[in-house]
């Protein structure tokens, strides 16, 4: 398993999404959407947005950041393109939507 604090790489386009994932183990933690706040898209969404290089490394900082869902990269980049997308943020090339 990677050590905490390894680097993570990918590469995520906005047609295909991700591809290129290192260590393919890596998972990101995303605020749960009940928590979301369109006024507010940086502070809810975007800031809290985390990558981790394994499911148990995410779990230990989860347990002190309540609402956090913990998911695989693809999956949790996925939903916060959808909510960012229904809030009429566009999510396009060089724009993730929380710039």
């Amino acid at each position: 398993h990677p050590a905490p604090g390894a680097p993570i790489r990918l590469v995520v386009d906005p047609v295909t999404g991700v591809r290129d994932l290192d260590p393919a183990s890596a998972v990101i933690a995303i605020v749960d959407p009940d928590r979301f706040d369109p006024k507010h898209v940086r502070a809810t969404l975007c800031n809290p947005q985390r990558f981790f290089t394994s499911v148990g490394t995410a779990r230990d900082w989860q347990a002190s950041h309540p609402g956090m869902r913990i998911m695989p990269v693809a999956e949790g980049l996925a939903i916060a393109k959808a909510i960012a997308e229904a809030f009429d943020t566009p999510v396009t090339p060089g724009n993730s939507g929380c710039s």
